[in-house]
């Protein structure tokens, strides 16, 4: 978590069941599920008082945290957003902090403090099915993927 992580894309969902999410970020394939472990990302939660949402996420190699950071709307409508995800590990004064945009809007959430020490292990970048929805399902269509990994940013401009 001491290096900087960049994506960009975009997004469309066509249905989301009730009590449907998944996780789009770096992950570690050996240990998926709930309580969220070793990841940075966001989480796209099916319907709730403020409609379908996207929320900033992470979890430490102890496990997950709720960054408790303002969502973002999404409607499962077929609509194509463009969205980047940035983890800097400076951010927050020196926290670390996960910033999400989608279509010009964005949510920003800072780690918790010691949590950056903690850490977490990455070696995947895509998506999580998030495995506690008992047999939900949601119709989602990625495209244009960009990702990086460590001191690699994206080029300026790009």
């Amino acid at each position: 978590m001491n290096d900087p992580l960049s994506a960009s894309g975009k997004f469309a969902a066509r249905e989301f069941s009730v009590d449907s999410s998944f996780a789009l970020g770096w992950f570690n394939s050996k240990k998926q599920g709930w309580p969220i472990e070793n990841f940075v990302g966001v989480l796209f939660q099916s319907l709730t008082k403020a409609g379908r949402i996207v929320m900033p996420l992470y979890g430490t190699a102890r496990g997950g945290q709720d960054t408790g950071s303002p969502t973002l709307p999404f409607t499962p409508d077929d609509t194509s957003y463009e969205w980047t995800l940035r983890y800097d590990p400076a951010a927050a004064n020196g926290r670390g902090a996960i910033t999400f945009r989608l279509n010009g809007q964005s949510t920003t959430a800072a780690l918790s403090p010691g949590d950056k020490l903690v850490g977490a292990s990455f070696d995947r970048f895509g998506v999580l099915n998030m495995q506690r929805a008992n047999s939900k399902w949601c119709d989602v269509y990625l495209d244009d993927l960009r990702y990086t990994a460590g001191k690699n940013e994206f080029p300026k401009g790009k």
